[in-house]
């Protein structure tokens, strides 16, 4: 019989309920910022504070390399982020899915358990691999068949000697190493976790940051994952949201505003990717006041741009690949601080498809898609 691995142990998937597919509980994003200062060697490190929320602090981006933002550590941080999810748990929020894995995970593994455990949300821990910048020193250098036999030993034994088990595995698509491949690290990463996918029917994710990848690239790698063995339903692309209004890539899409005066939108790169079978997920609602990925040239896309395009595709009746969330990863999106956290699709997202006439589909993405693909 299937079941959903969370940190507490495997459950039923139609215990699951509702849940955010690509979320962050324990997120360390320094060692990623970090290089991000050589953006803006302009702002002095007494500028880099929440309390001196100057102009070019929140217009920059620098916000992202405030010690303040990125500090994880310490009883307090666990219980802000249990105060959190009991906000999420209050407006119907049953389950998410931590995708904080090697090389950005801020807290001991035991923490998931006891944020979870007191805030009544069922967490889905994933194995997997952030950028390879950031890869840890047991993965340095390491083969993609000696990385597949450690992300096996995890899903076999557990994390370290806690017994955690992940309930999915996770690859980083970070950019292109020429243009033209990717990084080679990474690409050994996604090799071993679709094969493992093939093997195990675990659901696997994929980390997209676009641009530099475009469409056509994605799509690519999608066939290829399905080359490897992997159930295209087992098979997840994140971050749907930047093929919107970039589906070539940043020239691409810089040309055409300048020809038309307004942003391109397509969904014709998620149509073709849905069209292989496998699933995607539009997850940064309530999400990009606080984005930092335009420093490193990426695209921050508007929440209404991006229920437009979920919005376009459900009338084309994809509603049964389709999967949401927020990417929380940031204390300024927090309630805390004034932002929806984990809130802004069981409110505001669901109540517009609702409106729009899509109530039954907003809550299958929100339900039975992410259950069904979990389970296994």
């Amino acid at each position: 019989m299937k079941k959903v691995r969370t940190v507490c142990g495997d459950i039923a998937p139609e215990r699951l309920g509702t849940t955010m597919i690509h979320e962050h509980v324990a997120i360390n994003l320094s060692p990623v910022t970090a290089g991000s200062r050589t953006f803006f060697p302009q702002i002095k490190d007494e500028q880099l504070t929440l309390e001196n929320r100057n102009l070019k602090f929140l217009q920059s981006g620098a916000w992202s390399m405030a010690p303040e933002v990125m500090d994880t550590s310490g009883d307090d941080y666990l219980k802000f982020i249990v105060n959190e999810l009991k906000e999420y748990k209050a407006v119907g929020g049953e389950a998410l899915c931590e995708c904080s894995v090697y090389g950005i995970l801020g807290r001991p593994y035991e923490d998931l358990v006891r944020a979870s455990e007191e805030s009544g949300v069922n967490i889905v821990y994933g194995v997997g691999m952030y950028r390879d910048s950031v890869r840890p020193a047991k993965f340095q250098g390491k083969s993609e068949d000696e990385i597949k036999t450690l992300f096996e030993a995890d899903i076999d034994n557990g994390f370290e000697e806690t017994g955690i088990k992940p309930g999915f595995l996770k690859a980083t698509f970070s950019g292109l190493a020429d243009g033209r491949l990717p990084f080679p690290g990474e690409m050994d990463v996604f090799r071993a976790v679709a094969r493992i996918s093939a093997e195990r029917g675990m659901p696997m994710m994929v980390h997209l940051e676009v641009p530099p990848l475009s469409g056509d690239q994605i799509l690519g790698f999608a066939e290829l994952a399905i080359a490897l063995g992997a159930d295209p339903k087992k098979v997840l692309f994140c971050h749907a949201q930047s093929l919107v209004t970039s589906p070539d890539g940043r020239p691409e899409m810089i040309a055409d505003v300048i020809k038309s005066h307004q942003p391109r939108f397509s969904i014709e790169p998620h149509q073709r990717l849905l069209d292989l079978g496998i699933n995607i997920s539009f997850d940064s609602f309530g999400n990009q006041a606080v984005q930092p990925f335009e420093l490193g040239g990426a695209n921050v896309v508007s929440e209404y741009l991006e229920l437009s395009a979920v919005y376009e595709l459900l009338k084309l009746g994809y509603e049964g690949q389709i999967m949401l969330g927020h990417d929380f990863c940031c204390k300024l999106s927090a309630k805390a601080y004034g932002g929806y956290g984990y809130t802004r699709v069981p409110t505001f997202v669901c109540d517009m498809l609702g409106q729009l006439g899509f109530a039954d589909a907003a809550h299958r993405m929100i339900t039975t898609n992410p259950a069904e693909f979990l389970a296994f």
